[in-house]
């Protein structure tokens, strides 16, 4: 039953996430801040399913135990594709308050997420386990704090500046995320803590992308007058 409602939740999740993707680039208008909502949405939706997809399979056929390889292949370009996804965040501060390029600044945030992914590939990750190790979660952590805080400080002055009450709300999702993209840190070995930390995770990431849905539906209803 359990296995059953994973699958039911995360396609509903996944329906979610194209749905919003596909309403915010048909109907964004130019606004070039929403074009970067909606590849948010289509990444998230693509990096999730090349998890989720192989998992799902293992635990509805023979189990997760013999379905490792797969599982442990989805969890590598889960990595590698949510690496891509905190990289787009970036092109948010330049396309919303309109800045410019600052090199140093880019290439520190690009290094760190470089820096992440080719730590995500070393085999001591033990992407192939069932219960994967807990220090190379950690190592990988590191980077993605670093970055995201950053990347935090930046969007909340810029946002507190203009008065952009949506992106200030983003900004605090985006540092909750954190404490729920490595599972492994926090002894999510046990069953429960995986489901509730998957579910917290699968809600703030929702959130996120809303803002970004319920704005180009306002601007759409305007736009009408």
């Amino acid at each position: 039953m359990l296995k059953l409602l994973e699958a039911v939740v995360f396609f509903l999740y996944l329906i979610l996430l194209l749905y919003m993707g596909a309403y915010i680039s048909r109907n964004k208008l130019g606004n070039k801040s929403h074009t970067v909502f909606g590849y948010l949405a289509f990444i998230l939706a693509m990096a999730d399913s090349v998890y989720f997809i192989p998992r799902l399979y293992g635990l509805l056929t023979d189990g997760l135990e013999e379905n490792l390889r797969i599982l442990g292949w989805g969890r590598i370009g889960q990595m590698l594709i949510m690496t891509l996804f905190f990289l787009v965040l970036s092109d948010l501060i330049k396309t919303r308050f309109s800045t410019k390029r600052k090199l140093p600044m880019d290439k520190l945030l690009y290094g760190l997420m470089i820096f992440r992914a080719v730590i995500g590939l070393f085999p001591q990750n033990q992407w192939f386990l069932l219960e994967p190790d807990g220090t190379f979660a950690f190592l990988r952590f590191i980077p993605l704090v670093i970055y995201v805080l950053l990347l935090s400080i930046t969007l909340m002055a810029h946002s507190m500046k203009k008065g952009d009450s949506n992106i200030i709300l983003f900004t605090i999702l985006m540092i909750i995320q954190l404490l729920l993209v490595e599972y492994p840190i926090w002894g999510a070995e046990k069953l429960w803590i995986t489901y509730m930390m998957a579910a917290g995770r699968g809600l703030i990431f929702l959130s996120m992308i809303f803002i970004g849905y319920l704005e180009v539906r306002k601007e759409n209803e305007l736009s009408r007058y």
